[in-house]
């Protein structure tokens, strides 16, 4: 099993659910990646439908992801300039105003994932989110008790 490097932020940011680094997102690892991330079991099954549906590229009924093969790639606000040490929900999602749809979800999801109990995300995370790097630094985050996703966003009822 060989350790993929991409390019793009967008497929470095996907491939953190390529669990056995073969260049293929299975549901599975789709399912387990995000319950890594923090979210519940039924959070995490719809988002990995939801996953696999947008970016699957194999077929119908095997809606495995190649990620060398995507051919859509949202930019993941490479260009954003973050100035604030850390960020509300509206802040947020007003740094994707006039772009496409894809960041308008993909900033949203980073606010949903990565904002402390508060509601605040840190610039830092941000920029990791730009780089392609966040959703490791979350899994290890999310391994203790200490860092819990509130369940109105996706986390565990207990």
């Amino acid at each position: 099993m060989a350790t993929q490097s991409y390019a793009s932020s967008f497929k470095r940011h996907i491939s953190y659910f390529d669990l056995n680094k073969d260049g293929i997102i299975r549901p599975g690892e789709s399912l387990k990646g995000l319950l890594g991330l923090g979210l519940d079991f039924p959070a995490a099954v719809m988002c990995t439908l939801g996953l696999h549906v947008l970016y699957g590229n194999s077929g119908w009924f095997r809606h495995i992801i190649d990620v060398k093969s995507i051919k859509h790639e949202p930019t993941m606000l490479e260009n954003v300039s973050v100035e604030q040490k850390s960020h509300t929900r509206p802040e947020v999602q007003k740094l994707a105003w006039g772009r496409g749809w894809t960041d308008k979800i993909h900033i949203t999801g980073l606010w949903f994932l990565a904002a402390n109990n508060d509601g605040f995300v840190s610039s830092s995370d941000i920029s990791l989110f730009q780089k392609g790097a966040l959703f490791p630094e979350l899994a290890k985050r999310r391994r203790t008790r200490d860092d819990v996703l509130p369940l109105w966003r996706g986390g565990p009822i207990s």
